[in-house]
Protein backbone atom coordinates (compact mmCIF):
# COMPACT_ATOMS: atom_id res chain seq x y z
CA UNK A 1 0.00 0.00 0.00
CA UNK A 2 1.22 3.94 0.46
CA UNK A 3 3.42 3.33 2.80
CA UNK A 4 5.48 0.49 1.10
CA UNK A 5 6.44 3.52 -1.46
CA UNK A 6 7.04 6.40 1.18
CA UNK A 7 10.84 4.72 1.61
CA UNK A 8 11.34 4.71 -2.52
CA UNK A 9 9.19 7.97 -2.78
CA UNK A 10 11.94 10.08 -0.27
CA UNK A 11 14.72 8.65 -2.22
CA UNK A 12 13.97 9.65 -5.84
CA UNK A 13 12.81 12.87 -3.93
CA UNK A 14 15.96 13.73 -3.30
CA UNK A 15 17.38 13.23 -6.54
CA UNK A 16 14.80 14.79 -8.30
CA UNK A 17 14.84 18.30 -6.05
CA UNK A 18 17.95 18.67 -6.81
CA UNK A 19 17.36 19.61 -10.45
CA UNK A 20 14.42 21.97 -9.15
CA UNK A 21 15.42 25.54 -9.44
CA UNK A 22 14.99 26.91 -5.85
CA UNK A 23 13.82 30.48 -7.65
CA UNK A 24 11.11 28.74 -9.07
CA UNK A 25 7.69 29.45 -7.57
CA UNK A 26 3.96 28.60 -8.15
CA UNK A 27 1.29 30.56 -6.23
CA UNK A 28 -0.77 28.38 -4.71
CA UNK A 29 -5.18 28.96 -5.49
CA UNK A 30 -6.69 31.65 -2.95
CA UNK A 31 -9.45 30.43 -1.84
CA UNK A 32 -10.80 33.50 0.06
CA UNK A 33 -12.84 35.42 -2.14
CA UNK A 34 -14.73 32.16 -3.48
CA UNK A 35 -15.38 29.25 -1.16
CA UNK A 36 -12.78 29.61 1.96
CA UNK A 37 -15.26 31.46 3.94
CA UNK A 38 -13.43 32.59 7.37
CA UNK A 39 -9.58 32.35 5.93
CA UNK A 40 -7.58 34.82 5.72
CA UNK A 41 -5.44 36.21 2.85
CA UNK A 42 -3.67 33.12 2.78
CA UNK A 43 -6.44 30.79 2.83
CA UNK A 44 -6.04 29.60 6.31
CA UNK A 45 -6.67 32.56 8.50
CA UNK A 46 -5.28 32.28 11.91
CA UNK A 47 -6.47 28.84 12.83
CA UNK A 48 -3.43 26.79 11.91
CA UNK A 49 -0.79 29.19 14.03
CA UNK A 50 -1.58 27.52 17.43
CA UNK A 51 -4.48 24.55 18.62
CA UNK A 52 -6.33 24.40 22.10
CA UNK A 53 -3.78 23.12 24.52
CA UNK A 54 -3.88 19.33 24.96
CA UNK A 55 -3.90 19.56 29.57
CA UNK A 56 -5.64 15.74 29.34
CA UNK A 57 -6.45 13.14 27.20
CA UNK A 58 -9.98 14.02 27.30
CA UNK A 59 -8.54 17.47 25.51
CA UNK A 60 -6.73 15.09 22.84
CA UNK A 61 -9.52 12.39 22.29
CA UNK A 62 -11.95 15.25 22.04
CA UNK A 63 -10.00 17.83 20.09
CA UNK A 64 -8.54 15.07 17.42
CA UNK A 65 -12.13 14.10 16.16
CA UNK A 66 -12.52 17.19 14.00
CA UNK A 67 -9.22 17.49 13.19
CA UNK A 68 -9.14 14.07 11.77
CA UNK A 69 -12.44 14.68 9.80
CA UNK A 70 -11.61 17.71 8.09
CA UNK A 71 -8.76 15.36 6.95
CA UNK A 72 -10.94 12.78 5.62
CA UNK A 73 -13.11 14.77 4.16
CA UNK A 74 -10.68 16.90 2.31
CA UNK A 75 -8.98 13.61 1.15
CA UNK A 76 -12.10 11.95 0.07
CA UNK A 77 -12.37 14.61 -2.72
CA UNK A 78 -9.20 14.45 -3.52
CA UNK A 79 -9.14 10.87 -4.14
CA UNK A 80 -11.70 11.39 -6.79
CA UNK A 81 -11.08 14.43 -8.35
CA UNK A 82 -6.88 15.25 -7.99
CA UNK A 83 -4.23 14.70 -10.69
CA UNK A 84 -1.73 12.97 -9.92
CA UNK A 85 -1.53 8.98 -8.55
CA UNK A 86 0.45 9.18 -5.96
CA UNK A 87 -1.20 12.31 -4.62
CA UNK A 88 -4.30 10.53 -5.21
CA UNK A 89 -3.05 7.23 -3.34
CA UNK A 90 -1.89 9.39 -0.08
CA UNK A 91 -5.43 10.55 -0.21
CA UNK A 92 -7.29 7.26 -0.09
CA UNK A 93 -4.79 6.56 2.86
CA UNK A 94 -5.34 9.26 4.91
CA UNK A 95 -9.33 7.98 4.74
CA UNK A 96 -8.86 4.94 5.72
CA UNK A 97 -6.06 5.51 8.36
CA UNK A 98 -7.89 8.46 10.03
CA UNK A 99 -11.37 7.36 10.10
CA UNK A 100 -10.29 3.99 12.11
CA UNK A 101 -8.83 6.17 14.07
CA UNK A 102 -11.69 8.50 14.60
CA UNK A 103 -13.88 5.34 15.06
CA UNK A 104 -11.45 4.38 18.02
CA UNK A 105 -11.76 8.03 19.45
CA UNK A 106 -15.38 8.23 19.71
CA UNK A 107 -15.49 4.81 20.62
CA UNK A 108 -13.53 5.88 23.81
CA UNK A 109 -15.84 8.91 24.53
CA UNK A 110 -18.48 6.23 24.60
CA UNK A 111 -17.19 4.63 27.26
CA UNK A 112 -16.69 6.93 29.53
CA UNK A 113 -13.26 8.86 29.01
CA UNK A 114 -13.56 11.81 31.29
CA UNK A 115 -15.37 14.79 29.54
CA UNK A 116 -14.02 17.87 28.40
CA UNK A 117 -15.38 21.21 27.41
CA UNK A 118 -16.19 21.05 23.69
CA UNK A 119 -12.98 22.46 22.21
CA UNK A 120 -13.50 25.25 19.33
CA UNK A 121 -12.32 23.81 15.86
CA UNK A 122 -11.65 26.32 13.25
CA UNK A 123 -11.02 25.06 9.66
CA UNK A 124 -7.33 24.42 8.56
CA UNK A 125 -8.30 23.05 4.89
CA UNK A 126 -8.87 25.41 2.09
CA UNK A 127 -12.06 24.83 0.42
CA UNK A 128 -10.98 22.88 -3.59
CA UNK A 129 -14.17 23.71 -5.22
CA UNK A 130 -13.68 25.28 -8.60
CA UNK A 131 -10.02 24.04 -8.58
CA UNK A 132 -8.38 22.21 -11.74
CA UNK A 133 -6.95 18.69 -11.02
CA UNK A 134 -3.60 20.19 -10.24
CA UNK A 135 -4.25 22.54 -8.73
CA UNK A 136 -6.14 20.31 -5.99
CA UNK A 137 -2.85 18.24 -5.74
CA UNK A 138 -0.92 21.16 -4.99
CA UNK A 139 -3.23 22.88 -2.63
CA UNK A 140 -4.47 19.82 -0.75
CA UNK A 141 -0.77 18.93 -0.06
CA UNK A 142 0.57 22.22 0.95
CA UNK A 143 -2.52 22.33 3.74
CA UNK A 144 -2.14 19.32 4.65
CA UNK A 145 1.76 19.49 5.75
CA UNK A 146 0.38 22.31 8.32
CA UNK A 147 -2.45 19.90 9.35
CA UNK A 148 -0.45 17.08 9.97
CA UNK A 149 2.21 19.36 11.70
CA UNK A 150 -0.40 19.92 14.36
CA UNK A 151 -1.72 16.66 14.94
CA UNK A 152 1.90 15.98 15.39
CA UNK A 153 2.10 18.56 17.96
CA UNK A 154 -1.26 17.39 19.83
CA UNK A 155 0.24 14.15 20.20
CA UNK A 156 3.50 14.69 21.70
CA UNK A 157 1.63 17.42 24.17
CA UNK A 158 -0.60 14.05 25.27
CA UNK A 159 2.36 11.83 25.06
CA UNK A 160 4.05 14.55 27.89
CA UNK A 161 1.42 14.95 30.33
CA UNK A 162 2.10 14.22 34.01
CA UNK A 163 -0.23 11.47 34.71
CA UNK A 164 0.59 9.71 31.84
CA UNK A 165 -2.65 8.98 29.39
CA UNK A 166 -4.06 5.67 29.07
CA UNK A 167 -1.68 2.84 27.13
CA UNK A 168 -3.93 2.70 24.37
CA UNK A 169 -3.90 6.51 24.49
CA UNK A 170 -0.38 6.95 24.17
CA UNK A 171 -0.24 4.00 21.57
CA UNK A 172 -2.21 6.14 19.12
CA UNK A 173 -0.72 9.15 20.31
CA UNK A 174 2.99 7.49 18.62
CA UNK A 175 1.06 6.47 15.68
CA UNK A 176 0.30 9.50 14.61
CA UNK A 177 3.95 11.38 15.56
CA UNK A 178 5.46 7.99 13.44
CA UNK A 179 3.26 8.11 10.46
CA UNK A 180 2.53 11.85 10.08
CA UNK A 181 5.79 12.76 10.65
CA UNK A 182 6.70 10.38 7.49
CA UNK A 183 4.17 11.43 5.37
CA UNK A 184 5.05 15.47 6.00
CA UNK A 185 8.09 14.12 4.51
CA UNK A 186 6.57 12.95 1.60
CA UNK A 187 4.18 16.02 0.99
CA UNK A 188 7.35 18.46 1.47
CA UNK A 189 9.26 16.23 -0.70
CA UNK A 190 6.51 16.67 -3.71
CA UNK A 191 5.94 20.18 -3.15
CA UNK A 192 9.61 20.96 -3.91
CA UNK A 193 9.87 19.00 -7.09
CA UNK A 194 6.84 20.33 -8.34
CA UNK A 195 8.84 23.49 -7.87
CA UNK A 196 5.64 24.92 -5.33
CA UNK A 197 6.09 26.74 -1.85
CA UNK A 198 6.41 25.05 0.98
CA UNK A 199 4.37 26.45 4.08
Amino acid sequence: MFRDLIGRTVLLLSLATALVAVSIAVDLPRAGADGGAGHGADGHGGAVASHAPIASEADFIAGMIPHHQEAVDAAREVAERGERPEVRALARDIVTTQADEIATLRAWLADGTPEAPPAPYAPMMRALTGLTPSEVDRVFVADMVRHHEMAVAMAEEVLALDPAPRPEVAALAREIVRVQTEEIAVLRGWLEAWGAPAP
